[in-house]
């Protein structure tokens, strides 16, 4: 009985075998091409599940079309390839916050707000003041072949006036920035890089309420929700946060958030995570150290905004910390105040799972 179990299961192997033998040969006859959405300076070809990686950092996005011979090794997705950020080449902070040089900053320009990075690392992009804050100029640099270049003032056709605040949600290609026109009109823009330039700018269209105008900053989910702060006009309450949903490929009339605005205190100056779970803004309730510190705001089970918290002392001060974001690859807090040896606001940052906040969310 047992040397018939074992026949049976030779008769067997051997069937398998031939099997897929035939497999093999019918599938090296065969090729499919098939359309990707792969970045070609990441992914050039990829054939029998061979990725070969390319090297120019700065070739843009474009779709491809590749071959794939099919043979019976089996064939996986690459890996996602983890873009490392080198942020200029400045020391990366932990648990304490140290500030972000740049090249002549506080001396030849002033900042307006932190740098904002990317989302695939390879520019940078900042607001500088002109003559005052009202008046500002969006620069940036690229890393091309290794290396940075110099700033250059951020120029887009069919934008005039002054502008700040540039905003990215995961979408390298879409950057959002407010504009103030010459005669004063604030605006909030889409624009798009089409061949490396970015083009097609588009002014959002928002219903702002009667008695309420815009502050500069701002923030854009990947639902293209946005979250902002609007101040009276009257100039007798201080800003306060607002929810702009994205409906139907429209804009919905600003919300007040209840859970993060206290009457007779400002909360402005939004960070909202690109998937909505937390925000960060800064106000200056009873709570703080000095007239501005940041707080975060998580949202619970129900997808309501919880209390917010302090930073604490890792980041606020008796001094005035304002105008925080997260950088792209989600490790770091920037935000600008002034200390010791600063002439002017000046961007600072921290690894943000050093925050007691954020270490166990």
């Amino acid at each position: 009985m047992k040397s018939s179990s074992i026949y049976i299961k030779r008769i067997m192997i051997l069937t398998l075998a031939t099997l897929l033998v035939g497999f093999v040969i019918s599938c090296d006859q065969t090729s499919t091409s098939i359309p990707t959405d792969s970045p070609s300076s990441f992914l050039d070809t990829f054939s029998s599940g061979t990725a070969i990686v390319g090297t120019d950092t700065t070739t843009i996005w474009e779709e491809t079309t590749t071959t794939v011979l099919t043979t019976f090794t089996t064939i996986t997705t690459p890996p996602i390839i983890d873009i490392e950020f080198d942020y200029l080449g400045n020391t990366l902070p932990t648990n304490q916050i140290i500030r972000f040089e740049m090249t002549n900053a506080n001396q030849t320009w002033f900042w307006n707000g932190p740098p904002v990075f990317s989302p695939n690392g390879t520019e940078v992009y900042w607001a500088r003041i002109v003559s005052s804050w009202e008046e500002t100029e969006i620069w940036y640099s690229q890393k091309i072949n290794g290396l940075w270049t110099n700033g250059r003032k951020l120029v887009i056709n069919g934008i005039n006036g002054y502008s700040c605040c540039p905003v990215f949600t995961s979408n390298a290609d879409e950057m959002y920035f407010m504009n103030v026109s010459l005669s004063g009109t604030r605006r909030i823009y889409k624009v798009t890089k089409i061949a490396g330039i970015w083009s097609n700018p588009q002014s959002l269209d928002i219903s702002i309420p009667t008695g309420n105008d815009m502050e500069w900053r701002f923030s854009v989910a990947d639902s293209k929700n946005i979250y902002i702060s609007l101040i009276s006009t009257s100039g007798l309450e201080q800003p306060k946060l607002y929810f702009i949903k994205y409906d139907n490929s429209e804009y919905n009339t600003p919300e007040y958030i209840n859970a993060l605005n206290q009457i007779g205190y400002s909360s402005s100056s939004p960070y909202i995570a690109v998937d909505e779970s937390y925000i960060i803004f800064q106000s200056n309730r009873s709570s703080t150290w000095g007239y501005l510190d940041i707080f975060v705001s998580f949202k619970n089970g129900d997808g309501d905004f919880m209390t917010p918290i302090n930073l604490g002392r890792q980041v606020n001060s008796t001094e005035e910390e304002t105008s925080a974001i997260v950088s792209a690859d989600g490790k770091y807090l920037f935000f600008t105040t002034v200390k010791t040896n600063d002439s002017f606001y000046a961007p600072y940052w921290i690894e943000l799972d050093e925050l007691p906040a954020f270490m166990y969310r």
